[in-house]
């Protein structure tokens, strides 16, 4: 039996802007993101018996296969050309339905974490590659830190992270889903586009108050 513990931080964006839709579908992107210090846990454990059972600390979340982390495990083990028996327990910290990245954190701390128990099979950009197959917040939060995000998530250009930086997070009971903020985007007549290379860089400066 094998275990491995992984944080998996959620993330804000600085900076979001969509550049346009393509023809798959996906919308063209140009972000700055950053982890926070808000984060779950999530605990791999190998067992005998086959399957992938997962647990959640929030009884809202779904164990089976709709959730990202059952997902991330099944396309790691196709990737591997392995499977093992396997035990997720996921400690719920991150918002769902924020903007934070809270499912895809989970996803990068089972793709992680599994990695360690495989003993390094892949290197993390082979890693971001299969976290891509599963949602664009994947591969930054494979990452972490502070990076330029682009393209639809697969182009990462990692930045100094905010150094002694106190952020308050304001979540209200509503949530928002990424395909109705997407689908509101595209009906939009005209579009106000964020400054991002001014603060790009503000934090390259660290100069929190341009910023």
């Amino acid at each position: 039996m094998a275990t491995a513990v992984v944080s998996a931080p959620g993330k804000i964006n600085l900076t979001l802007d969509i550049l346009g839709r393509r023809e798959d579908g996906y919308h063209e992107m140009e972000m700055l993101m950053h982890a926070v210090s808000l984060e779950n846990t999530v605990r791999l454990t190998t067992r005998d018996r086959p399957g992938i059972c997962l647990s959640c600390s929030n009884p809202a979340v779904p164990t089976g296969e709709k959730n990202l982390a059952y997902r991330a495990a099944q396309a790691f083990f196709a990737a591997w050309g392995h499977s093992v028996g396997l035990e997720i327990r996921v400690e719920k910290r991150v918002p769902m339905e924020a903007g934070m990245a809270g499912g895809s954190a989970d996803a990068a701390g089972v793709l992680t974490g599994l990695n360690r128990i495989a003993g390094g099979a892949f290197s993390r950009q082979e890693l971001c590659q299969i976290g891509l197959s599963l949602g664009a917040d994947v591969p930054f939060c494979i990452w972490g830190g502070a990076a330029l995000v682009q393209g639809i998530g697969e182009k990462i250009t990692p930045l100094p992270p905010l150094k002694q930086c106190w952020l308050v997070i304001a979540k209200p009971p509503q949530g928002m889903k990424t395909a109705n903020c997407f689908a509101a985007y595209d009906a939009l007549d005209s579009v106000h586009h964020p400054e991002t290379s001014r603060a790009l860089k503000a934090l390259q400066e660290q100069n929190l108050s341009a910023l």
